[in-house]
């Protein structure tokens, strides 16, 4: 079986030129070096990984790239500090035994992903947003769309849905002392210095909305369909739990998020 370089030349699938970088030592410092980001100064002439897919082409060029992001990341910090996580992980379990629970009655098979992963994930992050389970379908159908590929439209469309709903509620939570993650993000934001109009944290707000969800949900069920293929890492952590953590440790390792492409994350 042949090694991977850990930096090798490619072509993307729109034919342009790239770096692939596998190494972890060679992504690492990659990662850390501020030559390297997400933007491009002039994105309509840089390279595109693909020609359809607007994941695969470069954002707009900001030369403050590496601050904000440093502003913006002391403010989650703040609004997902660990105390917060715990508290609004405190129900997840008991809202998984209740799905669980009414798969196991109903009509079998079931799609783990569409059935149990999505709704599970999806009751944590509308709790972490304080956002009422009858806006769940309407922010599902928006995402669904706005994650199409191959129709750049249907995709502007929903992505333009879901931020009119974060707009709105970003809105309507602004000047409020409540203790969900809008508002404390509002108040962060508003510390940094970094978002006088909230702008960003209708995009912030609007990308929890969609990747809060959809990339744990995936996740989850890229973890139970390991666990389901290789019978013998279930049937040892069936009979020592304790091995939990880094089951889900190396389940994570092994997930490929869906904004991601297929040959990893783009900058």
């Amino acid at each position: 079986m042949a090694v991977q370089k850990p930096v090798s030349k490619i072509l993307t699938p729109a034919q342009s030129p790239a770096w692939h970088v596998v190494g972890h030592a060679e992504a690492k410092a990659l990662l850390i070096d501020e030559r390297i980001g997400m933007s491009h100064p002039d994105p309509a002439r840089a390279d595109w990984y693909t020609t359809d897919d607007v994941s695969g082409r470069p954002r707009g060029g900001s030369e403050t790239e590496y601050e904000e992001h440093a502003e913006w990341r002391r403010a989650m910090n703040q609004v997902f500090s660990p105390s917060k996580l715990a508290k609004a992980a405190a129900g997840t379990e008991e809202v998984a035994e209740r799905i669980l629970s009414r798969l196991a009655a109903g009509p079998q098979p079931v799609d783990v992903n569409a059935e149990y992963a999505i709704p599970l994930c999806s009751a944590v992050i509308f709790k972490v947003l304080d956002i009422p389970d009858t806006d769940l379908d309407l922010v599902q159908g928006w995402t669904d769309e706005g994650a199409t590929t191959g129709d750049v439209d249907r995709s502007l469309r929903g992505m333009k849905a879901l931020l009119g709903f974060a707009t709105r509620l970003v809105r309507e939570r602004r000047g409020g002392d409540g203790s969900d993650a809008v508002a404390e993000l509002l108040r962060a934001s508003a510390g940094t210095g970094a978002a006088s109009d909230a702008g960003r944290v209708v995009k912030l707000v609007a990308g929890m909305l969609a990747f809060g969800r959809e990339t744990p949900a995936s996740a989850l069920s890229n973890a139970i369909l390991l666990l389901l293929t290789h019978p013998e890492q279930r049937e040892l952590l069936r009979s020592d739990p304790s091995l939990l953590p880094g089951a889900v440790e190396e389940a994570l390792r092994l997930f490929h998020p869906p904004a991601a492409t297929p040959h990893g994350l783009l900058r």
